[in-house]
């Protein structure tokens, strides 16, 4: 019987130190033969450019699409759902209207021809200004009052530790570290902006994107589409950068896949960069008030953090979970830390949507 145990090799024998190391795309990247989505050349493409919302916060009063529909080349225009007359528009960046034209010089005229009236609104950005939240409707009806959810398992003294043990903890301590800590929100700047390229083969959907998630896009496109997953077929040959934003699901996506099926022919979306800055999902921004207690050898004894965590305008697929679970559990660093309070307040305001950036919740705690 053969022997198919295997034994690890010898520590020098793994060492890539001084040895030349192939990359396995370089040649095809160096060369230009390396294909990303925007290179996707499919029969009777159609070229789809999306026009986002102006403003941070607003009302549509009309939308005229007529003189879009007849510009030459443009074969299609789509008014979304959320922007009919009487929407209210919560981000700038939203997407509004799509076209889908026999050139992207005729998608980008057909915009431009689009005749949009709009009525603005108050404007919420600031997270930790309830004033304004509630000036722009970004308020809970109750007035700004914190609404809490609590699920199976939460503890029930909890409230009751805050108010009496972490007081004692605090008030038994020699000395008390305070302050305010914020990071900004931020965006990224992929070299590849975010693209997609759709074309269907009877029931059976084929998606070329610029996505980290290859394995899981196929059932956000099921899901929307209402069709098995295993109808859905993803290819991603390279991507230039995704650092998180690549991850989801986004409506532009979703509108090409519908359009595809509509006209019958493939279509293909590119953002370029200031649409990307504006629609792709942003990160970070939070503000925390934090209270170290410490003996007086200096030893921390507990913390104590609450924070705001902007959501955007609406909420995104990792959203939540990035300033609760990504975060607060990371709080104590390396250091010992015998008890840690993190209290989150998720703020909705007319921003951009954030979701996962590099590390998703832990650079935030780690800062």
């Amino acid at each position: 019987m053969a022997d198919n145990s295997y034994s690890w090799p010898k520590a020098g024998e793994t060492s890539s130190l001084g040895k030349r190391v192939n990359r396995i795309d370089g040649v095809e990247k160096a060369s230009g033969r390396a294909k990303y989505t925007y290179d996707i050349q499919l029969p009777k493409q159609l070229i789809a450019r999306a026009l986002g919302c102006p403003h941070a916060h607003c009302k549509i009063v009309s939308i005229d699409t007529s003189a879009a529909e007849k510009v030459p080349g443009v074969v299609h225009v789509y008014i979304f759902p959320h922007a009919k007359p009487g929407s209210e528009i919560e981000w700038q960046g939203e997407l509004l209207v799509a076209v889908a034209a026999e050139s992207e010089g005729a998608a980008v005229e057909g915009l431009s021809k689009l005749k949009i009236q709009y009525e603005k609104l108050d404007v919420f950005v600031d997270d930790a200004n309830l004033a304004a939240a509630q000036a722009a409707k970004r308020a809970s009806k109750g007035g700004g009052k914190e609404q809490t959810e609590r699920e199976p398992g939460d503890d029930d003294d909890e409230k009751e530790f805050v108010n009496t043990e972490f007081a004692r903890l605090f008030k038994e301590s020699k000395h008390i570290v305070e302050g305010f800590y914020g990071i900004d929100a931020i965006t990224h700047c992929c070299l590849e902006p975010h693209g997609s390229t759709v074309t269907w083969n009877g029931d059976k959907l084929l998606a070329y994107l610029s996505t980290q998630n290859v394995s899981g896009t196929d059932e956000g496109f099921a899901d929307g589409l209402k069709i098995a997953a295993d109808d859905v077929e993803v290819r991603c040959e390279h991507i230039g950068g995704g650092f998180g934003s690549k991850i989801y699901h986004y409506a532009e996506e979703a509108i090409v896949t519908w359009s595809a099926g509509k006209l019958g022919r493939p279509v293909r979306w590119t953002a370029d960069r200031t649409e990307s800055f504006m629609s792709d999902a942003h990160g970070r921004d939070h503000v925390s008030h934090t209270e170290l207690a410490l003996d007086a050898n200096g030893k921390i004894l507990g913390l104590r953090v609450s924070t705001l965590a902007n959501m955007g305008a609406y909420l995104s697929t990792f959203a939540p979970c990035v300033p609760t679970y990504l975060y607060a559990t990371l709080l104590a660093g390396v250091y010992t830390t015998p008890v840690i309070y993190c209290e989150v307040k998720a703020v909705f305001t007319n921003t951009v949507p954030v979701d996962a950036y590099r590390g998703a919740g832990r650079p935030e705690a780690t800062f």
